[in-house]
């Protein structure tokens, strides 16, 4: 599952750079989750697990802040469905997961 996740992060900043759409807080959200993916082999804690998705929604509710919900008039359909299948597979994740104290 962490794979599928790690791998809807590198095809969003991917798009944004082939887009020429660089967007630092959306690319900062996907790092923070890749990072997450690769270093939850540590056997990270749910809390520490709940902070990385927590970041990652906080870095995207402030792009959607600073730059609307719509992109030129048309909706954000990418960026709602990376941001979505991100958040639901995290949160199964979380919920169907063994975690240390």
């Amino acid at each position: 599952m962490k794979i599928i996740i790690a791998a809807i992060q590198v095809v969003d900043v991917t798009v944004h750079i082939l887009s020429d759409q660089v967007e630092p807080l959306r690319i900062a959200a996907n790092i923070a989750v890749i990072a997450w993916a690769l270093v939850s082999a540590l056997n990270l804690s749910k809390k520490q697990t709940m902070v990385n998705l927590s970041v990652f929604i906080v870095l995207n509710l402030i792009f959607l802040l600073q730059n609307g919900i719509a992109n030129d008039g048309s909706p954000r359909i990418f960026f709602w469905g990376a941001v979505a299948s991100t958040v639901l597979l995290m949160g199964y994740t979380i919920k169907n997961s063994e975690y240390s104290e």
